[in-house]
């Protein structure tokens, strides 16, 4: 096979290894990963909602040894706290601390520069074009990942 053949999936991987270590690079400054942030993000955006290690599992995509180091880290720098369920206390619920939300403002003028980043030099057409084709091949594999893995229908 001839190497011209993945220069779609070689960029996409180049692209996402370049993305992880831009929000590595300014995640330092607040002593948080990429993946942390993840979790605060998903934390903020639903905290008006109750969620488990699991519901963060399932909706990040992370295996629950990832999630259970992500979670105790966090956990240890005091920007989430765990508590047991009040209806179930088998389940423990996942909560932002103050020190947590406050990282709020921050978190949205890093993807605001990210996306900067990513965006410059294109049109607004491309920009809108870039981000439907983005949306299609992650859809696409995510098709892919819900069929067990299975890409005969691809």
């Amino acid at each position: 096979m001839d190497s011209s053949q993945f220069k779609t999936a070689s960029l996409i991987v180049r692209l996402g290894n370049m993305v992880a270590w831009l929000r590595n690079q300014h995640m330092q400054q607040r002593d948080i990963t990429s993946s942390q942030s993840d979790v605060i993000r998903y934390l903020l955006k639903h905290r008006d909602q109750s969620l488990s290690a699991g519901d963060l599992m399932q909706q990040l995509g992370l295996s629950p040894s990832t999630m259970a180091g992500i979670l105790k880290r966090l956990e240890n720098k005091g920007l989430i706290r765990r508590t047991p369920d009040g209806k179930d206390a088998r389940k423990i619920r996942i909560t932002l601390t103050e020190e947590g939300l406050a990282l709020e403002d921050y978190l949205k003028d890093y993807a605001a520069r990210t996306e900067e980043i990513l965006l410059h030099g294109m049109t607004p057409a491309e920009q809108d074009e870039f981000y439907r084709l983005l949306k299609l091949a992650l859809d696409n594999a995510n098709a892919v990942k819900q069929a067990g893995g299975e890409t005969k229908d691809v």
